[in-house]
């Protein structure tokens, strides 16, 4: 068994679906820890991808990522292999807010066109429903650390930062019996 914690970062926030594609948010980028059934990490990846359209000041205000930060990285499709073969095997994703992230794949997926050959893992663990079902309501991730561990965390919004926050966050859920495998 392999679980994949992963996050992303964005040129904007999602739209309704009947928006269609071309008004979608591209991923500027991406992390992913890989875990074995015994919770360790066994692969990374991380990467940064140039969007064909401008991130928006909202999102760069708070991701940080700017235009001219991604001029010299290749755009997503570029990375599309070594996703699809980080993917390849896995049996569940968590995020925080994991639908967030596997839409903003989906999307990318469906301007390459691959959308049906992504080897989309079967199980998805939202951290943030983890929450709600507990507390009765939705935390942040920086919350959701605080009330776990008693202290706050730095780099949040960036892919890496909150990857490695929420996989922290989603083994103490585990070892809590908050969240079964």
């Amino acid at each position: 068994m392999s679980i994949i914690v992963f996050d992303t970062e964005t040129t904007g926030l999602l739209g309704p679906m009947a928006m269609g594609v071309e008004l979608q948010p591209h991923c500027i980028e991406f992390h992913g820890i890989k875990l074995n059934d015994s919770l360790e990490v066994i692969d990374t990846l991380s990467f940064r991808s140039k969007p064909p359209v401008p991130i928006t000041e909202g999102a760069s205000r708070v991701n940080g990522i700017t235009n001219e930060m991604l001029v010299n990285e290749q755009p997503f499709a570029h990375h599309f292999i070594s996703l699809a073969k980080f993917f390849c095997g896995t049996e569940t994703t968590v995020g925080h807010n994991i639908m967030f992230d596997k839409m903003i794949l989906y999307w990318e997926l469906v301007r390459l066109d691959m959308t049906l050959n992504f080897p989309w893992p079967m199980q998805a663990i939202c951290t943030v429903e983890t929450c709600q079902k507990q507390l009765g309501h939705r935390q942040t991730l920086a919350d959701m650390h605080e009330r776990l561990f008693g202290t706050n965390f730095t780099g949040a919004h960036t892919a890496m930062g909150d990857c490695e926050v929420t996989m922290k966050c989603f083994i103490e859920f585990v070892k809590r019996g908050v969240i079964t495998l």
